[in-house]
This record gives structure tokens, C-alpha cells and sequence, in this order.
């Protein structure tokens, strides 16, 4: 095969460890003058195995990592230079030699697919974050992965399951989970909940329509409240059910130390509370909790912008809800699903990325999906991609694709012409797939009434953003985010690849050997494709190649691409069977 001879490929055969560390911030840092480095194949312990890395997705948040170095979250304290790191978290492995504990479980050959949530002895350890991740030829996995809080972080893969498919599920997953966040419709039980009014009166009956019993109460409730017959009423309504009520002022609670219980809340309600700068505080990492709900009570104006950390809605898990009238019940309520409104109006921001062409392609085959869906970036490339593959399939079903490039408008004329393709309204979804925190304020003067506003992203500079909220919160709708996927959606998600129910390998946008990560990385950062980059660590002289280009450079594999324009676990035989053949030629 001409086109096979001409690149070389072949696999490696298990005589060095070609890998990417990452030695400091910034993508100069990752590997050695933008090559991968050498490193000798590690020896499994007896509780440990080896395997091989036979593809690995490269994602945006690698990107965060290897900006920011031991500045990111995660690696705070690491000094990179003497302790580098693996990134990488889309990963399937087959398992090469297994310790003498571990020989029963493990077999060489059996293929998995790594789950990067891991936690050990209750503490999060991520794969490509802090355990060495995916861009290397072969790694170790230890008692941290094989005896995790949640069993095995290998889930099993069939001898049939494409490995571009599978490491995808991944990135889906995070997308489905997006989908699914947990929404409460009452104080969570067994928590702490502080209520705080203002002198504007409330109807005592704010909560009468919500029911308690001992099994699903708060543990504590904090009351600072000015107005005695509603102290009285409260304290009726938990302390029958074993639920310690305190009664403190709102200075002494913000008053005490930073880190004291007390002030770290699984629910603030604020009753009649238009304090913008006292809600900016409450949002704050001293008093709402992760996972915490803030709902607010009022029909009063605000005193101005309420300053909101979109970074905390994404890594926290925070939801914001809110109601004009005086019932709690009013804001707890789940009027509708976090997934996208059946037949609905929704935005999906920064959509030509990888992440937004997901969320897209979700959308679009989703049966109970949005009637009109809008698909916002400012690259016409990408954005065409996103007509070329979902338009005319929306169309047939008599729903409706609009791709927009918003770099052409102001603000309020990009505001007017969204409500003008819907017809004079507001959206019911509006999704943030871009770490740009002005687009959170920019696309939330669109969102409707009882809407959901989900910040997919996660925003990691100037991520604080002050926000109007007279016509947001006050009328039922949510704010909310999710950062990465539990271990129990991951496996969803991938008995949903593996049973043929999601495609996604439609998300493939260009494959790659080992020799290729710091091309696919430099492409990712500058936006330059429309969906995912695939690596195969154990191919080399394979350059980043995209699905345009495919049947110029390998006319045998885009043979097997779907349409001509979509890779395939077909096409990923091909190339795998071509490597063979090189490396059995090359041997002899």
C-alpha cells in the first residue's frame, strides 16, 4: 500500500516508553523540544500492573494543565521540573504483565478502558491530573486505581469495542452528566440550612407546602432572623424533628473564622433579601458549600449587580434558584428536568469546539431535543462543520439548526437578533461550553423565565462576573454546572457506546501517532478543528491527519469512513492492520 510505506508506520514492540511529561507550565514544557522522551517501560510491583496505551483523547482541560503548571488546582505544591506529569484521561489500555497479586484478576490482553475519577481512601486522585496519565506508550496502575473507593477504576472492555469509541466515552460522559445533575426540591437532608430575612415582611406561610419527616430534615438550621413570629414559626416547623435550630445574627455567622462548620452551608434561604453585595458574599467558598443551593425569596428590586464565581457553579456543583413570590416550595420546585426542554429554545456556546460539537450532536438526535437549537462560535469553519453533519438531520425531523457567528455583533444587537430567531422570546437553555465567563453575562439577558442557565465550562481566569438579576433568579430560574462525571454515569455511558446507542466516534475530528501530541495540542488551543483529536501512543510517523485530509493521505482507511466524513471502528482496523504490516515488514 503505497500510502502506508510512504509515512512508515509502525508500532513500537515493547522497546522503550515513549512518553510526555510535563515539566513546567506552558505547552513548551511538554516533552523535550516538541518530541517525546524516552523512558525505559516500568516493571509492575506484585499489587501492580502494566499496561499499554493503545489510544488516548486529547482534551481542553489537558490544556488548563499544562498552561498552568503547578499553578492548577489540582497540582498546587508539585514542583513539575523534578516530578513531572502524564496528562491525558481518554484512555483505553491492555493489560501487558500483571503482578504476582494481581495475576487472578488481570490477564494479559484483555483490553479496559480507564476511568480518570479516581478516589483512594476517600480522597480524589484523578488519572492525568495527579496518577500519570494517557500520553505515553505504557503505564503502571497501582492499588489507587485497582483497589479504589469504588472498585476497579478499569472498566472491561469487549474484543470488538473501538478504541477511538471508547476513549470517547469519556468526554461524553461528561457531557450526558451535564444533563443529569442532581437538583434538589427541598433542604437537603441532614445538612446545614441558614435562613436570613431582611425588614421587608414575608407571608409566614413560605412553607406550608412543603413536607418534612425525621428521616429527610436538616441536622442544623441557622436563623437570622429579624422578625420573632417567624423565628417561632421555624423552629416549630424543625425542632419536632430532632433538627438543632440556632438563632444568631447574620454579623456573627459572616463574624466567625473562615473554615469554622458553621460556615459552610448546604442551603441558604434569603427571605426578602435585594442586599446584591450580601448575595455576592453568600456565594462566596466561606458560606455555600459544594453541592449548596442558594435560593432566593423576593419581589424587591436589587441594590445592584450580583457578583457570581461561574467557576464555583462548574467545580462546586452550586445552584442558584429563586422565586418572586413567598413560598420556598416556589424555588425548590423542579418545574422541569436540567436536561435540554422538550421542544424547547436552546443555545450552545462556543459549539465548533470539541465539547460544543458534542453537546450539539446530543441535541440534534436527541428525540425529546429542542425544536430550534442555536449553535454560537466565531469560526465559519466550524461552524459549517456543525451544519454539514446535524442541519439537514434536524431538518427532516422538522426541528431546526441555526448556526450563528457572533463575532459580527455588539452585544445588544447580538441579544436582539437571538430573541428575533425565536420569534420575539427568550431561550429555555442556554449552554456554556467556552471557559469565557463575559459570555455567562452576555447570554443570561436571553435566557427565559424558569430556564436553565448550564455553565459547562470550566472558567478558570477572571471567572467572577457581575450580573442583573432582577429578571433571572426572581422568575424560577437555575443556574447550574458539573465538573467531570461519578464513577456510576461513566459506566452508563459506556454500555451506550459498547450496545451501539451513541456514536461517538462522530466525533472524531483527526487521529494521530505518539509523535503527534504537541501538533494536536497546538491545534486544540487554537481552535483550528471541529471535535475531537485521537491519539494512538503506539503508532509512530503517524502525524495528525483530520477526516478532510484522510483520503488524500490514506485513501485505504477513508475507504471505511461513514459518508466520507466520519471515522469508524471500520477505518480504525484498517490503520491498525496497516501498522502491523509495517512493523512485521520492518522487523524483517
Amino acid at each position: 500500500m503505497q500510502s502506508q510505506n510512504q509515512n512508515n508506520l509502525y508500532l513500537d514492540h515493547e522497546k522503550t516508553n515513549l512518553a510526555w511529561p510535563l515539566y513546567g507550565a506552558g505547552l513548551e514544557k511538554l516533552g523535550k523540544n516538541h518530541a517525546p522522551v524516552e523512558l525505559a517501560i516500568p516493571n509492575p510491583k506484585d499489587d501492580e500492573i502494566l499496561v499499554r496505551v493503545d489510544s488516548s483523547g486529547i482534551c481542553a482541560s489537558d490544556l488548563k494543565v499544562i498552561n498552568l503548571g503547578s499553578e492548577h488546582r489540582l497540582l498546587r505544591g508539585r514542583d513539575l521540573e523534578k516530578n513531572p506529569l502524564v496528562v491525558g484521561h481518554e484512555t483505553c489500555v491492555t493489560v501487558i504483565k500483571a503482578g504476582k497479586k494481581r495475576e487472578k484478576n488481570y490477564k494479559p490482553g484483555e483490553r479496559y478502558l480507564m476511568i480518570p475519577g479516581v478516589f483512594y481512601h476517600g480522597k480524589s486522585i484523578p488519572i492525568g491530573y495527579i496518577l500519570d496519565g494517557g500520553f505515553q506508550q505504557y503505564v503502571i496502575c497501582g492499588k489507587e486505581i485497582l483497589d479504589g473507593d469504588e472498585g476497579s477504576y478499569l472498566a472491561p472492555l469487549n474484543p470488538e469495542d473501538g478504541l477511538a469509541a471508547t476513549s470517547l466515552s469519556e468526554p461524553w460522559a461528561c457531557v450526558d452528566a451535564a444533563y443529569n445533575i442532581e437538583q434538589r426540591s427541598q433542604l437537603k437532608a441532614g445538612g446545614t440550612a441558614w435562613f436570613i430575612d431582611s425588614p421587608v415582611s414575608l407571608d409566614r406561610s413560605f412553607f406550608d407546602s412543603t413536607t418534612y419527616s425525621i428521616a429527610d430534615a436538616p441536622d442544623k438550621v441557622i436563623l437570622s432572623i429579624l422578625n420573632p413570629e417567624l423565628v417561632q414559626y421555624l423552629k416549630s416547623k424543625f425542632e419536632p424533628l430532632g433538627t438543632k435550630v440556632i438563632t444568631t445574627s447574620l454579623e456573627e455567622v459572616i463574624a466567625q473564622p473562615v473554615g469554622n462548620t458553621t460556615t459552610r452551608f448546604d442551603d441558604i434561604i434569603l427571605l426578602g433579601v435585594n442586599d446584591a453585595s450580601l448575595i455576592s458574599k453568600l456565594l462566596g467558598p466561606d458560606y455555600l458549600g459544594q453541592f449548596g443551593h442558594l435560593a432566593i425569596l423576593s419581589d424587591e428590586k436589587l441594590s445592584g449587580d450580583i457578583e457570581i464565581d461561574t467557576a464555583r457553579i462548574h467545580y462546586d456543583y452550586l445552584h442558584i434558584i429563586g422565586t418572586s413570590s413567598a413560598d420556598i416550595q416556589d424555588a425548590y420546585a423542579n418545574k422541569r428536568p436540567l436536561s435540554l426542554l422538550p421542544s424547547g429554545s436552546a443555545i450552545i456556546v462556543g459549539a465548533g469546539g470539541p465539547m460544543g460539537q458534542m453537546h450539539v450532536q446530543r441535541a440534534a438526535y436527541d428525540d425529546n431535543g429542542p425544536d430550534l437549537l442555536v449553535a454560537c462560535d466565531i469560526d465559519d469553519k466550524r461552524l459549517n462543520t456543525l451544519e454539514e453533519y446535524f442541519g439537514e438531520y434536524m431538518a427532516r425531523r422538522g426541528r431546526r439548526l441555526v448556526i450563528l457567528n457572533t463575532s459580527a455583533f455588539s452585544n445588544s444587537e447580538l441579544i436582539k437578533h437571538l430573541e428575533q430567531i425565536n420569534q420575539g422570546n427568550r431561550y429555555s437553555d442556554i449552554v456554556i461550553t467556552s471557559p469565557i465567563s463575559a459570555l455567562v453575562k452576555q447570554y443570561s439577558a436571553i435566557l427565559a423565565p424558569d430556564g436553565v442557565m448550564n455553565i459547562f465550562a470550566g472558567i478558570i481566569k477572571n471567572p467572577v462576573i457581575g450580573v442583573p438579576q432582577n429578571d433571572t433568579v426572581f422568575t424560577g430560574q437555575r443556574w447550574v454546572g458539573s465538573c467531570g462525571v461519578n464513577y456510576s454515569q461513566f459506566l452508563q455511558t459506556i454500555r451506550r457506546v459498547q450496545k451501539g446507542l451513541l456514536d461517538t466516534n462522530m466525533s472524531v475530528a483527526a487521529i494521530g501517532g505518539i509523535d503527534a501530541v504537541y501538533q494536536g495540542y497546538e491545534a486544540t488551543r487554537d481552535g483550528r478543528l471541529s471535535g475531537k483529536i485521537v491519539i494512538y501512543p503506539q503508532i509512530k510517523n503517524l502525524p495528525l491527519t483530520d477526516m478532510q485530509t484522510m483520503k488524500e493521505k490514506f485513501p485505504e482507511i477513508a475507504s471505511a469512513l461513514r459518508d466520507g466524513k466520519f471515522w469508524t471502528t471500520a477505518a480504525e482496523k484498517i490503520l491498525l492492520e496497516m501498522v502491523s504490516s509495517d512493523s512485521r515488514k520492518k522487523e524483517k
